[in-house]
């Protein structure tokens, strides 16, 4: 009898702890918005892994190559402030369809010089540059939005569940990238991104028009009022200020800034590794992007379940950091394991990467959703934006640069052993931080059956 009832409390808790992981799914328009984005950014996926290749053939300069990730962060660096204050006053429904068919029509326009063999390398970099200027709003209200699509106690879930769109097309896109580049023209990946726009596009369409209770019906002459320069600069002083008055938010976003030059030089670093290192070519490159998208899914998956065993603090996010660039350091070392294995060792270490680097960024955007009010939400994203994608052209430009004058695998152990440095300071500096991050061990075995559970569901 005793037996029974534990069986049957055991599934309980296993039913408890999927539909808990899944709950956004509830909503009808999560799952619109859910689905029409995860085609939307394999599509993305492919694109921007081609785009990477074409240019480090194109021109053999890691420079170059660092300059074109540069020029797509720049306008991501400029304008997410302004766009942070603009969002929070304006349908972000609206500004992520207009925003989605915009980008659109730039992956049509590659596509057409492409096919056509007239590419040139400036052309790529201004594309780039016009992209990053529609990134720099399209990305915070999407970060923004996901909110008003579920309740609060299902945020969590739908972080998570985002991020497990992000690393299923990481996966995906990269891997089909190669495919296409080997196998037919590489016109062809910047074509089926155009297409899988459609599907986002879709969803959204399909989303009812639902605005927050808290947020007022402004007329355009107060929208007018509200988007002056003045009272624009006005409102970027205020978000800032509530982040750096909030100490979670602020120490939040000093680690990502850090991290965002010299930790997440993903666009650079693997086509370096692929070229300069391990020597392969366009099927490779996927299989090495797919390795870092695997070990994210993974991180995603199991995030919720990881956050019961180490809680989510400031602590928590450095200890990913530091752990995340030991392997970026261990990659850079060209005789780990022997030449011969380096290519096994490179999709192992990249995976762990991966990992490591998904539970830093749930970690930190969970802190900083659930700790912000919701009308200074657009702006704190944008934030969030700016130094998680915004100070990417300076780490794109040092990370280039090191590898044109000394080596690809420098640059890999310059990223990971300047993030430990500055890493290890910061728990330096916040040890008085207030509840340790673990939990007990009896309490860490529980959740360690959970998490095994939860991924073996989501999995099959």
């Amino acid at each position: 009898m005793g037996t029974d009832n534990n069986t049957e409390n055991t599934g309980s808790n296993k039913k408890a702890i999927f539909l808990e992981n899944f709950s956004a799914f509830t909503h009808r328009n999560f799952r619109y918005y859910w689905g029409g984005l995860l085609v939307s950014i394999v599509g993305c996926w492919m694109q921007y892994t081609a785009q990477s290749w074409l240019v480090i053939t194109m021109t053999n300069s890691p420079l170059k190559l660092g300059l074109l990730g540069s020029a797509q962060f720049v306008p991501i660096l400029i304008f997410s402030l302004f766009a942070g204050a603009i969002i929070d006053h304006l349908p972000k429904r609206q500004i992520i369809f207009v925003t989605q068919f915009i980008s659109m029509l730039m992956a049509i326009l590659l596509t057409v010089l492409t096919f056509y063999k007239i590419i040139e390398y400036w052309h790529i970099l201004l594309l780039s540059f016009i992209l990053g200027i529609i990134n720099s709003i399209d990305l915070p209200a999407r970060q923004s939005y996901i909110v008003e699509l579920v309740n609060k106690k299902e945020m969590i879930s739908a972080i998570s569940l985002n991020s497990t769109v992000f690393n299923l097309a990481r996966i995906a896109g990269p891997i089909l990238a190669g495919v296409i580049m080997a196998e037919m023209d590489i016109a062809w990946c910047f074509l089926l991104n155009a297409l899988s726009f459609t599907a986002f596009l879709y969803g959204l369409h399909r989303i009812g028009k639902r605005l927050p209770e808290n947020r007022p019906s402004l007329s355009l002459i107060s929208l007018r009022k509200k988007f002056r320069l003045g009272n624009l600069l006005l409102e970027i002083k205020d978000g800032l200020l509530y982040i750096y008055s909030n100490q979670l938010l602020y120490r939040s976003v000093v680690i990502l800034f850090i991290l965002g030059v010299l930790g997440f030089n993903f666009n650079i670093l693997i086509p370096l590794l692929t070229k300069d290192i391990l020597f392969l070519g366009e099927k490779g490159l996927g299989v090495l992007w797919g390795a870092l998208g695997a070990g994210s899914l993974l991180g995603a998956l199991c995030a919720s379940n990881i956050n019961a065993i180490i809680r989510p603090s400031i602590k928590a996010i450095v200890i990913y950091a530091i752990l995340m660039s030991i392997t970026l350091m261990m990659i850079g070392f060209d005789d780990f394991g022997g030449s011969e294995n380096k290519y096994a060792y490179s999709i192992i270490l990249l995976f762990l990467c991966g990992l490591f680097s998904m539970w830093l960024a749930t970690t930190a955007t969970s802190l900083m959703q659930l700790n912000t009010q919701d009308q200074y939400r657009g702006r704190v994203m944008s934030v969030y934006t700016l130094v998680f994608a915004g100070t990417t052209p300076l780490g794109n430009f040092i990370t280039g640069l090191i590898a044109e004058h000394i080596h690809a695998r420098f640059a890999f152990i310059c990223n990971g052993l300047g993030t430990i440095i500055i890493m290890i300071i910061f728990l330096v500096l916040w040890k008085q931080e207030d509840a340790p991050i673990f939990i007990t061990y009896q309490r860490w075995k529980k959740i360690a059956l959970q998490t095994v559970v939860t991924i073996i569901q989501k999995l099959f």
